[in-house]
C-alpha cells in the first residue's frame, strides 16, 4: 500500500493549517490565520514607539524573535499606556502575552502605577518593572531551559493534542489508546534514563514525558494507521501519511 502512494503522482501540498515549520515566512497562509486576540488593545499612545510586529491596532500576531531590547520595548509601551489611560489591565496583560511576557509584568505595571498615584512626588525607574537580566548582554536564546520548555510544553505538546483530537474526531481515540500503552508498558519496564515515559494520553505530564514520548512518536501514529481503514478513505491522510 505504502509503496503505491509513494508512486502515485499526487503532490503533498503546503498545509493551510500549519507553519509547516517556517515561521520566518510573513506571507504563509497559515501565519496569515493567526488574528490578534480577543481584548488585544487598539488604540495607544503616540510618544512611544511599539516593538515591530506589536503595534495597536494589530490584525495579525507574527512569530518574531525575542530579544532584551525588544521585550523592554513592549514593556514600556505597555507602561505608557496604562498611564495613560489607554488601556485596561486586562489589554495590558493580553498586549504582554503576545511577546511572551508573564503575567507578573503586568502586575508589576500595576504596583507601580497605584504607587505612584499614592506618592506623586516619589521617583521610580521603570527598569524595575522588568527583570535585570534583560539589561545584560545575555539574550533569552542563550539559555537552553527557553527551547526544552518550548518544545516539551509548548510544540510536541501542541502536536499530540491535535492528533488526539484527530483520532477522537475519527472514533479511533480508544483504540490507539489501548494500542500505544501496550507499547509504552513495555518501554517503561526498560527504566531508560533517556526515555522517561507515562501512559498515554498526555495527563500530568512534565517534559520529559513528551521528549520520550516523541521517541516514539513515528512508530505510534504510523504502526496505528496501517492497521486501520482510516488511510484508505482520506487523501488528506494518505498525503500526511506518506511524509510520516
Amino acid at each position: 500500500m505504502l509503496n503505491q502512494m509513494n508512486t502515485e503522482t499526487s503532490q503533498v501540498q503546503s498545509c493551510c493549517n500549519c507553519c509547516n515549520w517556517d515561521v520566518s515566512s510573513p506571507n504563509n497562509r497559515a501565519i496569515q490565520q493567526d488574528k490578534s486576540p480577543k481584548n488585544y488593545p487598539v488604540s495607544k499612545v503616540d510618544h512611544v514607539v511599539a516593538p515591530d510586529g506589536r503595534d495597536c491596532p494589530q490584525n495579525v500576531i507574527l512569530p518574531t524573535m525575542q530579544t532584551n531590547n525588544w521585550l523592554i520595548a513592549g514593556v514600556k509601551f505597555a507602561f505608557a499606556n496604562r498611564k495613560e489611560g489607554k488601556w485596561n489591565r486586562t489589554e495590558c496583560c493580553k498586549y504582554l502575552a503576545t511577546m511572551g511576557i508573564a503575567e507578573k509584568i503586568a502586575d508589576n505595571i500595576e504596583s507601580k502605577l497605584r504607587f505612584k498615584e499614592e506618592n506623586p512626588n516619589s521617583i521610580s525607574n521603570i527598569t524595575d518593572l522588568y527583570p535585570y537580566l534583560w539589561q545584560t548582554n545575555y539574550q533569552p536564546n542563550f539559555f537552553i531551559n527557553a527551547p526544552m520548555h518550548q518544545l516539551g510544553h509548548g510544540v510536541l505538546s501542541d502536536i499530540i493534542l491535535e492528533l488526539h483530537k484527530f483520532l477522537t474526531s475519527k472514533n479511533k481515540a480508544t483504540e490507539f489508546e489501548k494500542n500505544t500503552n501496550e507499547v509504552i508498558m513495555d518501554l517503561i519496564q526498560f527504566r531508560l534514563d533517556w526515555c522517561k515515559m507515562k501512559l498515554y494520553p498526555k495527563r500530568q505530564w512534565v517534559s520529559e514525558n513528551t521528549f520520550g514520548f516523541s521517541r516514539f512518536i513515528q512508530y505510534f501514529y504510523a504502526n496505528f494507521m496501517m492497521n486501520t481503514d482510516l488511510v484508505h478513505r482520506d487523501i488528506m491522510i494518505q498525503n500526511a501519511f506518506i511524509l510520516l
